[in-house]
């Protein structure tokens, strides 16, 4: 029968319960990442914001998605997982729908709703040939469609 100090032993132990606390720590840490699902986070626009530029720029970043869509048309995320999409709004009410998958199938889903009010100082009507008269005191169409033949034969 050999004999083997205590400390031998209890070292041995004390070494296998740390890697044996390591492997547990670093599996929750990735259990619970992916128990979390994917995440969406909007920077601009805000809910229930009134913007007066039709054209806007919908910027943010999500957390574990493996694809996302802003109104059903799909959306990309770079290496930073942040996201920029322009969008053309209609005057008045405009509803924002941001749909994320990840990679197990569970989805989430961020709306909000924008308003575009126009700027009446934007809405002025288009100019007619009448008006095009009263500017320029006459409007000799055959005068500028020879000056344009002239400027493409040279």
């Amino acid at each position: 029968m050999t004999y083997r100090p205590f400390r031998l032993i209890n070292l041995k132990i004390i070494g296998f319960c740390l890697i044996l606390i390591i492997f547990a720590i670093f599996g929750y840490s990735r259990i619970y990442n992916f128990s979390l699902g994917p995440r969406i986070y909007i920077d601009y626009p805000k809910d229930k914001e009134i913007v007066d530029d039709s054209l806007i720029e919908i910027t943010g970043r999500v957390e574990r998605i493996a694809r996302m869509s802003l109104n059903n048309r799909k959306i990309y995320a770079n290496q930073d997982n942040e996201f920029s999409e322009l969008l053309l709004l209609k005057p008045g009410y405009n509803i924002l729908r941001m749909r994320a998958i990840d990679a197990f199938g569970r989805k989430i889903e961020e709306r909000l709703v924008i308003f575009y009010k126009e700027d009446s100082q934007k809405l002025q009507p288009r100019p007619t040939i009448k008006d095009l008269e009263e500017v320029k005191g006459g409007l000799d169409i055959e005068e500028n469609t020879k000056k344009i033949e002239n400027d493409d034969e040279n």
